[in-house]
């Protein structure tokens, strides 16, 4: 009879086991089981809180998909210049500094907004000074670049035809007159252009 008893249980076993572990890991009552996400240390946290102070948020979520287009190779070119102008007269070029191309999609739209007050053309300066959290690491690999030549003119060739933000630098230092201290001058400068297949635009970036 003892032997019975254990043949029975065993088999009671086999045959109750997968139900049990079947709804143990999925959902019956609104409830899945899932491996809890690795949790951030107090000292990671601190110090993404001390890198972020004073920064604006960007709500969106980088999706590569919807710039798609704009990877690889295409027809088209964009070709402009760089310059600011100072108090004095004094033209100030581009020139050694990057030129970035952004494809416009939703994130980089609402980064470029907060950071130029509009989504068409502007400059962020030390004066204007907005801030914002650093940017995704997949949307800074998936720009487009160039340099500016000492002319302070640029040429970007065989692109995706479609729109992109256009983005450089103009900085030049000064002094004071109480202090021997260089403060840099001027900023980033954006503006925002659309190329079609196999067309030549050419762009200024000023203000």
């Amino acid at each position: 009879m003892n032997i019975l008893s254990k043949i029975l249980t065993l088999i009671l076993l086999f045959t109750f086991l997968p139900t049990v572990s079947n709804f143990l890991s999925h959902n019956h009552h609104g409830f899945v089981l899932e491996a809890a996400e690795p949790q951030k240390s107090k000292r990671e946290l601190k110090r993404e809180a001390r890198q972020n102070r004073g920064k604006i948020p960007i709500l969106s979520t980088y999706d590569r998909d919807e710039i798609a287009w704009s990877l690889g190779y295409g027809t088209s070119t964009i070709t402009g210049s760089g310059f600011l102008r100072r108090v004095n007269g004094e033209l100030v070029l581009c020139a050694g500094n990057e030129v970035e191309f952004y494809p416009v999609g939703t994130y980089s739209t609402e980064r470029i907004t907060k950071l130029y007050g509009n989504a068409y053309k502007g400059h962020n300066d030390k004066y204007t000074r907005r801030r914002i959290t650093d940017s995704d690491f997949q949307y800074q690999q998936d720009k487009k670049s160039t340099y500016c030549g000492v002319d302070g003119k640029f040429t970007i060739q065989n692109i995706p035809a479609g729109e992109y933000f256009v983005i450089t630098q103009v900085v030049w230092q000064v002094g004071t007159s109480f202090s021997d201290t260089l403060f840099p001058e001027g900023g980033n400068i954006m503006t925002r252009v659309k190329v079609n297949e196999g067309q030549t635009v050419n762009v200024v970036l000023t203000y």
